[in-house]
């Protein structure tokens, strides 16, 4: 069909009548009368050519097409009232920048990526971007001199007046270079001693490889609470250890580094994000759900 010639208003008293199982109660919240709400709703299939409503003593409700249109059009409906609100909020207030604590380990590509899609829509927006460390970053938080703070955690962290949010599982994998994947598969005698980055074998990941590979000693060389910094250790074959597989993704490409274990059943680590819970920022928001669209987007490749 020619969607030049579709009335969107049909679409919207469409969005009422299935959201209250009722032409004539759809009618009252309209302002207008049933038949024009009921010739509404016959005008938009006869353009559809099927059919949206099942009508019978019960009122009407949704058919199979009529559900996923409805999924649709609501869909678009909240895209367009979001577009009106921040049209709104820009008429209200000028928001010339805005102030993101990143935590060190945080996958830089998610995070470049979203600056990407963010500046898109909003090129005039500067965006100051903080790296310290969590308890540092949560403080300003608080005081509000950061408006979000992006963080990899497993833990459940309270703060008041914070609202915290997961927004994807991280994909921790145990790399080293080729090196140390070959002595691991070969499984020699305990006298076999390999160098461990982090975490230690105090820790559940570091508990976890020693218990898959019993005939080595692990020997802690070096502790790094920074994940470019730990990239960095286990590319030079300083040690192996446990990282987010997205920061070493390039390296593994490239031959550099080799994924040892890709098992654990070590506590999650997480990408979450932080904010006031009566921030009202709606470039901050923005923001958010850029940052999870490209979560979605790598976490699908990931799976391909």
């Amino acid at each position: 069909m020619n969607f030049s010639s579709l009335d969107y208003g049909l679409l919207f008293i469409f969005k009422v009548c299935a959201e209250v199982d009722s032409f004539s109660k759809a009618s009252q919240i309209l302002g207008v009368k049933q038949p024009a709400v009921s010739y509404s709703i016959s005008k938009l299939e006869d353009l559809l050519n099927t059919k949206l409503f099942e009508r019978g003593n019960f009122g009407v409700r949704l058919t199979k097409a009529g559900a996923i249109l409805y999924e649709y059009v609501s869909t678009a409906n909240d895209n367009i009232s979001s577009g009106i609100n921040i049209i709104q909020e820009l008429n209200k207030k000028e928001i010339t920048e805005i102030n993101i604590g990143v935590s060190l380990n945080l996958p830089l590509l998610s995070l470049s990526e979203s600056l990407k899609k963010f500046q898109t829509k909003f090129p005039n927006i500067k965006v100051i971007i903080r790296c310290k460390n969590e308890e540092i970053m949560f403080k300003d938080l608080q005081a509000k001199k950061l408006d979000v703070v992006i963080f990899n955690s497993s833990k459940n962290i309270n703060l008041s007046g914070i609202d915290i949010k997961k927004m994807k599982n991280n994909n921790i994998v145990c790399v080293g270079t080729s090196k140390y994947k070959k002595i691991l598969n070969e499984k020699k005698s305990s006298e076999t001693i390999v160098p461990i980055i982090v975490p230690d074998s105090s820790t559940n990941l570091g508990k976890e490889l020693e218990i898959e590979n019993k005939n080595i000693k692990f020997v802690v060389k070096a502790i790094s609470d920074s994940a470019p910094v730990s990239k960095e250790l286990l590319k030079a074959g300083i040690g192996i250890g446990y990282i987010n597989e997205e920061i070493v993704r390039d390296e593994i490409e490239k031959g550099n580094l080799c994924i040892i274990s890709s098992k654990t059943t070590a506590d999650i680590y997480s990408v979450n994000v932080a904010m006031q819970n009566k921030n009202n920022n709606f470039v901050i928001k923005e923001f958010i759900k850029c940052l999870k669209g490209v979560l979605t987007e790598n976490d699908q490749e990931d799976k391909m």
